[in-house]
């Protein structure tokens, strides 16, 4: 069974930073209660798998993910499968997330070494099944479900 192992939220686009919370309301519409990064209606909560930060070295959180899940691999989860999270909160797959620039912030070259992993996608169904392939990870986007 899959666990989220963490939750977080950005106090300001482009701040660079996440913040760890022990629980965060999911609003619909909106994404997790005070994360500036959500882009609604497509882009408001980014789940990412442990196992996929692990295998380039990076540390919970340091992406930006809203939630990091343990035991599950996200890249898994087709578009439109609905995933609860705690007591309340439902979430609508919407998408796979292409890695943006600040990756190398993190560490110099971490985009091009995540984009070689085959996480750009213009084709979904072809895109997971290399990543599968390649055990290279995967970011995938929701939306809060009313």
């Amino acid at each position: 069974m899959a666990t989220i192992s963490g939750v977080w939220t950005s106090p300001g686009r482009k701040s660079g930073q996440s913040v760890g919370h022990e629980r965060r309301r999911a609003i619909a519409g909106e994404g997790l209660e005070g994360c500036a990064h959500a882009n609604p209606p497509k882009r408001e909560v980014l789940f990412v798998s442990a196992a996929h930060l692990d295998s380039v070295g990076v540390d919970a959180g340091a992406i930006r993910e809203n939630l990091t899940v343990e035991g599950a691999d996200v890249q898994q989860w087709p578009i439109g499968q609905r995933v609860k999270v705690g007591d309340e909160a439902v979430f609508e797959i919407t998408m796979v997330c292409d890695p943006c620039h600040r990756m190398d912030e993190l560490r110099d070259g971490l985009r091009d070494t995540v984009l070689k992993g085959e996480w750009v996608y213009d084709d979904l169904e072809a895109g997971l099944a290399t990543a599968r392939k390649s055990g290279k990870p995967v970011l995938v986007l929701a939306r809060c479900v009313p």
